[in-house]
């Protein structure tokens, strides 16, 4: 609004709340109030410069008294924006609205404070967007799961406390997918890479322990990725001098501690199982138990770990500490013979 005139009076007048801002401009009620009215209706009566009425008239039409009236069109008339004529037929008054003396009042009001107060009014705010919600369809939600699946299959008695009811699972899942949701929508992380993220670090010794929720998860994500890689790249294959024992041992680790078949073992889980083949037989050497010992092995394992609260690390398969300490104590607890047992 560079160069208001009189029809912008008039556009104002029709709809805004311009008696305020009439009596603003001229620092009276009773004033914004008569002025209001004489713009209406000289807008609708364009072609007479004068608006005429009977003081009786505008006593009644503008809700005044007949002093509030008089007050009116002296502040009108001294700040020159009306011309008033008594000498009309009836008794009744003429009013000349000076349109250039009443815009370069209201011009101030024009340009800023209407300009502002129609930006508010007419300015929709964008609906508050709603939280979306994740259900086991999501890609979201299903990551989630994955990564509870697999914390539970170590630790059958983790979150036992707090997710003792379908509800209360299902309502921990819908927070770690919010969890996910940041890490694709924001982070802008691929949901494949991320699931098998989320598997390999619950193959990991070291990174089983520690992310146990999504948001632990999203915190640690580039280290794992870096670490991930790392160790793929560093590590070489072993020569696997007994293939079929070694093959005997993963099906039974993946039977008793994770209830499925895997067929994506990385180099380092693979090494660490041909070194507890080498263990086993290096252990049978003073029994009679070559064929019995894949099984006693993850019996003990399991009341070793599992029994307390533990999981069992596929390091535990090989560790020096569970042929000679655990599988010493565990074969004597149930009566059998062991010639080097060390306890």
């Amino acid at each position: 609004m560079e160069n208001p005139d009189i029809d912008d009076i008039i556009s104002i007048s029709s709809g805004i709340h311009c008696i305020r801002i009439f009596a603003l401009a001229v620092d009276n009620l009773a004033a914004g109030t008569l002025l209001t009215y004489l713009v209406e209706e000289q807008a609708a009566h364009v072609t007479d410069q004068k608006v005429i009425a009977a003081n009786d008239f505008l006593v009644g039409q503008l809700g005044m008294s007949t002093a509030e009236l008089q007050s009116a069109k002296d502040v009108l008339r001294d700040k020159n924006i009306v011309m008033i004529d008594t000498h009309n037929p009836h008794g009744r008054t003429g009013y000349t609205l000076d349109t250039a003396v009443l815009i370069k009042i209201l011009q101030p009001f024009l340009i800023d404070k209407l300009n502002k107060f129609l930006k508010a009014t007419t300015t929709k705010k964008p609906p508050k967007q709603q939280p979306r919600v994740f259900d086991n369809s999501t890609v979201e939600y299903q990551i989630s799961q994955a990564l509870l699946i697999l914390i539970q299959r170590r630790q059958p008695t983790y979150f036992s406390k707090t997710l003792d009811t379908p509800v209360a699972k299902d309502k921990k899942l819908r927070m770690w997918a919010e969890e996910i949701d940041k890490m694709i929508r924001i982070d802008g992380r691929n949901p494949v890479e991320i699931l098998a993220i989320v598997e390999w670090s619950q193959q990991d010794d070291f990174w089983q322990r520690n992310i146990k929720s999504t948001q632990k998860l999203r915190i640690q994500y580039g280290m794992l990725v870096d670490q991930r890689g790392h160790k793929n790249q560093e590590v070489e294959p072993e020569v696997d001098e007994h293939p079929e024992l070694t093959d005997v041992i993963i099906k039974r680790y993946e039977a008793k501690f994770l209830q499925r078949r895997r067929t994506n073992w990385n180099t380092l889980d693979k090494n660490k199982f041909i070194h507890t083949s080498r263990k086993l037989l290096e252990f049978a050497k003073d029994t009679n138990l070559l064929n019995e010992l894949p099984v006693l092995l993850f019996r003990c394992l399991h009341k070793n770990y599992t029994e307390q609260g533990a999981p069992v690390h596929i390091g535990n398969c090989c560790s020096d500490h569970t042929w000679n300490v655990l599988m010493p104590q565990y074969l004597k607890e149930v009566g059998l013979p062991i010639a080097h047992a060390k306890v």
